[in-house]
């Protein structure tokens, strides 16, 4: 059985202020095995961590890369999580939703936007 990490659960192993969830996190996934980041859960995430604790953009991209790293989190698709999350420090002002869109672009896949940045993006890959 698959078990998804829900966002609080990743701020919890990212942020220090909650050491006790933090062990609970690490207990859990030593016990049970890796819990998966759905690409909802890595967006809300990257939103937390930058509107709600100020952290910069480029900083979030590589906690989070790191967090994907560890032996307690695998992505959903660790390909285009490591790309989006290449974008996202390359391109900062862009935004995890449409850095994850550009990613897809980037392996093949179509993506419909109105948005002139993220076109422009996409062209530019």
């Amino acid at each position: 059985m698959t078990t998804y990490a829900d966002t609080n659960v990743l701020l919890a192993f990212t942020l220090q202020d909650r050491p006790v969830q933090r062990s609970e996190v690490e207990r859990w996934s030593r016990d049970n095995g890796r819990l998966v980041v759905s690409e909802a859960v890595l967006a809300e995430v990257c939103w937390v961590l930058i509107r709600s604790y100020g952290y910069p953009v480029r900083e979030v991209a590589v906690r989070v890369r790191a967090l994907l790293a560890s032996s307690t989190f695998d992505a959903w698709d660790a390909d285009l999580a490591e790309s989006a999350l290449s974008l996202l420090i390359a391109r900062p002002t862009l935004g995890l939703p449409d850095c994850l869109l550009a990613a897809r672009a980037l392996r093949g896949d179509a993506v419909y936007t109105f948005d002139r940045r993220l076109a422009t993006t996409i062209d530019e890959l």
